[in-house]
């Protein structure tokens, strides 16, 4: 039994508008009334009504897992009618939605109806739509971008007023249970606080000093304790050793929430319906004075602020903006204990730079490497294992064009054939006419044109068929952009590692001693695939 087509009802709502006490928003439940009501008009026995619902999803883009289960039956051309309440439902994104009714679903033949639009893809059939059109998915365009502005002036509003409204306190203060965007001292970790504080601008001890006190004692981390507070797993900390390091320790000693300040405004997202973030210069951040109760003066956090300006102006590591950021820094960790190495300058004039592993010294019982790397020679051994990747990456662009010329010859000639076959099927239909007309006029008996007309309509049937054939060879044969390919278009390799490269290609790098080192890749999976890939091509070229 042939399988019935669909009738797609696309549902959406913004995560803005989500209604948090229902599993579904009443917007849902009034969308699938208005789609029902709808569609019951259509003659429903040779279809299937299948739902495909987005709640709290943007509609800016196409990432939503309703959408994508549509899409795929879509492509898998189960779907012959989408029905949205509006343009805005399906997308946002004027171009997104201008593609859609242009040539996505023309293509694909599927006919498009958006309800309150007054829109039927039918009603055009090739030609030019409304202006309204375009004109109502370019508002639909302007209004998230619009959303997007006020809900970002409304946290400007917020952090203006000093409330402090991230999900975690920091460490030595809780959420204060009574007032909303309000911390107050914890019983527990406050007095932590103002012991560190304590031991570094009074005491004046060295910060590893007041490190290995603590972890003498035992003191809980910050990450750990939120950890047991929250009764929940913190990630990345799974399997690992959990002690304080100065990193920590610095964490506490600069923040000036300490004092009783708030400070917001650090960083932002680059524009509406983008997760990317840029960070604020220092100068520009929001900072309101005695927005809750201070665990230190202002006088002690000011002495150990000097202590830190202090040393870096004089100490071994003063460095230049040139070498404060190279091309593995932030990316190399002990493959032993997984933690980040540190990075020392032990040389003022050249700014030369080697990594250790904090955890080394900590217990008699750990294994990580002694002593430590120089980082010129770490450099040269991650340039190495790079550069053996882009020649493997250069041979795979290569392939890959040889296959995008190939499936594009394949697609011309099956598309030639197509226009063959429907001239086959247009003369097949002709004849039908010629037959009827001698039919009529009595040239030929009624049994001779029932049987001529079948036997002619059985033709065409196959015809059809092979064209569906045909059809989906030039579909499946359509170039395949590969992602991971595609980031290396335009990338010049001259035998030195950058930071824009190792950023782009280098996920993790692991110092297990002084001779081995792994350098873990982004996009492994597809490197390997693509690899394969080229394997494959090499055998059937021999």
């Amino acid at each position: 039994m042939k399988a019935k087509k669909i009738i797609a009802i696309y549902l959406r709502l913004s995560s803005e508008d989500k209604d948090e006490d229902k599993d579904e928003s009443n917007s849902i439940t009034n969308q699938r009334f208005l789609l029902h009501s709808f569609i019951r008009k259509f003659p429903l026995d040779e279809y299937e009504v299948v739902e495909y619902v987005d709640d709290g999803y943007t509609g800016k883009n196409l990432d939503r897992p309703g959408m994508q289960r549509m899409l795929q039956d879509i492509r898998d051309r189960k779907v012959a009618i989408v029905v949205v309440k509006d343009f805005s439902r399906m997308a946002r994104d004027h171009i997104i939605m201008g593609d859609f009714i242009d040539k996505i679903f023309p293509f694909l033949q599927i006919r498009f109806i958006s309800v309150n639009d007054h829109f039927d893809s039918n009603d055009y059939d090739g030609r030019t739509p409304d202006m309204d059109v375009p004109f109502q998915n370019l508002a639909s365009d302007y209004y998230c971008e619009e959303c997007s502005i006020k809900i970002k002036e409304g946290i400007k509003t917020v952090q203006n007023q000093g409330e402090y409204y991230s999900s975690e306190a920091p460490f030595g203060y809780q959420k204060d249970p009574e007032i909303k965007n309000h911390i107050i001292p914890d019983d527990e970790t406050a007095p932590i606080v103002q012991r560190l504080f304590h031991m570094r601008g009074v005491l004046k001890y060295e910060k590893r000093k007041i490190v290995h006190i603590l972890n003498e004692e035992g003191v809980t981390i910050p990450s750990e304790y939120a950890n047991n507070k929250a009764g929940k797993l913190v990630k990345n900390y799974a399997g690992k050793i959990r002690i304080w390091t100065v990193d920590m320790l610095d964490r506490i000693l600069r923040n000036p929430m300490y004092c009783g300040k708030t400070v917001a405004g650090k960083s932002r997202t680059i524009g509406p319906a983008t997760k990317k973030m840029i960070w604020i210069p220092k100068e520009k951040y929001i900072v309101t004075e005695n927005t809750h109760e201070a665990l230190v003066s202002q006088e002690l956090f000011d002495i150990v602020q000097s202590m830190e300006q202090t040393r870096e102006t004089n100490g071994r590591y003063k460095m230049t903006d040139e070498f404060r950021v190279t091309p593995v820094s932030g990316m190399v960790r002990c493959g032993i204990c997984e933690h980040k190495m540190y990075r020392r300058f032990y040389n003022k004039k050249t700014q030369k730079s080697q990594y250790y592993c904090y955890y080394a010294n900590m217990a008699k019982d750990m294994k990580c490497m002694k002593g430590s790397l120089d980082e010129k020679i770490l450099v040269e051994v991650v340039e190495k294992v790079v550069m053996q990747q882009i020649e493997v990456i250069a041979r795979l662009q290569e392939v890959q064009k040889e296959r995008n010329r190939i499936e594009a010859d394949n697609r011309k000639k099956a598309d030639r054939e197509r226009k063959k076959i429907r001239d086959r099927i247009n003369a097949a239909k002709q004849k039908n006419v010629a037959a009827y007309e001698k039919y009529s006029s009595g040239e030929l008996s009624r049994e001779d044109f029932m049987s001529y007309k079948e036997a002619n309509n059985l033709k065409v049937e196959k015809l059809l068929e092979e064209i569906g054939r045909l059809e989906q060879d030039i579909m499946d044969a359509a170039p395949e952009e590969n992602e991971f390919l595609k980031l290396f278009d335009g990338v010049k390799w001259d035998g030195k590692l950058t930071r824009e490269l190792s950023e782009m290609l280098i996920d993790t790098i692991y110092v297990y001693d002084q001779k081995h080192i792994e350098v873990v890749f982004k996009y492994q999976d597809e490197y390997k695939k693509l690899l394969q890939t080229l394997k494959n091509e090499e055998r059937k070229a021999v």
